[in-house]
């Protein structure tokens, strides 16, 4: 049988047969496997033990010069922070709001119309927005319903005047005994 011209053709070098008829050490297969087994282990190591969501720690917030120490009456996360480095503030200006129950926007409202109200021995205000309105208040709401129970409790009281009323049954009271003592 006569070879072809193609069958001639070498398609590899001698050190590529070397390599590929002789299988690698037992060494360097048991070392990647090893290797394998490691990297295997860290990746599936990772679903299991998780990095923390929150750091706690203590922060200061200062400048070079600061011109106020400000410190906050409780301590959370950041919400919101409503305010720009080197902007002016002013007194009662709301700078952050530290994370909680209550919406701030309803806070703010509250407080606008809490503002509005007139108590006195001679004027009773309460806007009509703090009774028909509902708001998320959080922590404060058991202290605002409480407000809003009593004002209405005493705005019913004014409202039905029960005092006047019993000053004049008790005056009829007397002027009819008066006439019946007298005749």
């Amino acid at each position: 049988m006569k070879l072809k011209e193609s069958d001639k053709i070498e398609l590899r070098s001698d050190e590529v047969k070397e390599i590929l008829t002789r299988p690698p050490h037992a060494l360097i297969r048991y070392g990647i496997s090893v290797i394998c087994g490691v990297i295997l282990v860290l990746f599936i190591g990772c679903f299991f033990f998780k990095y923390p969501d929150i750091v706690t720690g203590e922060i200061v917030i200062t400048t070079q010069n600061p011109p106020v120490w400000l410190v906050a009456k409780s301590s959370g996360r950041i919400k919101d922070l409503l305010c720009r480095e080197k902007q002016h503030v002013n007194q009662y200006d709301l700078l952050a709001v530290i994370d909680n129950a209550a919406q701030t926007n309803d806070v703010n409202k509250l407080g606008n119309l809490l503002n509005q109200v007139v108590i006195s021995d001679s004027v009773f205000y309460i806007p009509t927005e703090l009774y028909t309105c509902s708001y998320e208040l959080g922590d404060l709401q058991s202290t605002f319903s409480l407000f809003t129970r009593a004002a209405v409790n005493y705005d019913n009281f004014h409202s039905v005047n029960l005092t006047s009323q019993e000053k004049l049954a008790l005056q009829k009271q007397i002027s009819e005994k008066k006439n019946y003592f007298i005749a």
